[in-house]
């Protein structure tokens, strides 16, 4: 008999090829169970509802993200640019590699967060609030370093996540590693010099 952990780590699997095939509103417990190889109640042994398995999923996702961001800060490059364009570049290839789920996100977290108790909100926003946060701290180096003008830090590191993660939706989505460079450029040069003449 397989271990708990084991055996939830299967079907978070399996919800998440469910989720991204499908998308949130077309897919149900059945579909995921069936994937996972249970039967639909074992689903419920570890989740209460479709709703708290796609948040389990999301919750998975966003953490992935934050590792990889935060690797991009801590990278030890001296040279800032360089070190801006690497942490571009590795978050731009996260969002690529997770098509699927920011496409599910953009297109249903309208539908999906009105299901999403308070509780589970806070926790997305504690999230959000922490990439937010590396992105400004990135950013407030910058400015130290007189890379970047004096601006508000934390609307700055927004802005450039969401450059990042609406860079990504022009066009097909790619893990290329040239085309990514290429990306991380453009947004890297709009970001750190304007559009202003």
């Amino acid at each position: 008999m397989k271990k708990t952990k084991e055996r939830k780590k299967e079907i978070l699997e399996a919800a998440r090829k469910v989720f991204f095939d499908n998308g949130y509103e077309k897919t149900s417990v059945d579909m995921i169970a069936d994937l996972a190889g249970v039967a639909k109640g074992t689903v419920y042994l570890y989740f209460k509802s479709k709703q708290q398995v796609f948040m389990a999923v999301t919750l998975d996702i966003m953490e992935r993200f934050e590792k990889v961001i935060e690797k991009g800060k801590n990278n030890k490059e001296n040279n800032y640019h360089i070190k801006l364009k690497t942490m571009i570049n590795s978050t731009l290839g996260f969002v690529e590699a997770n098509e699927k789920f920011f496409n599910i996100w953009q297109k249903e977290y309208r539908n999906i967060g009105k299901t999403f108790t308070k509780a589970q909100h806070k926790k997305l926003e504690e999230r959000h609030r922490m990439m937010m946060g590396v992105f400004s701290e990135v950013v407030q180096e910058g400015i130290n370093k007189g890379l970047i003008r004096k601006v508000n830090p934390a609307v700055a590191g927004v802005i450039l996540l969401t450059m990042i993660t609406t860079f990504s939706s022009l066009d097909i989505f790619t893990t290329d590693k040239k085309v990514l460079n290429k990306k991380s450029t453009e947004i890297m040069d709009i970001f750190l010099k304007g559009v202003g003449k």
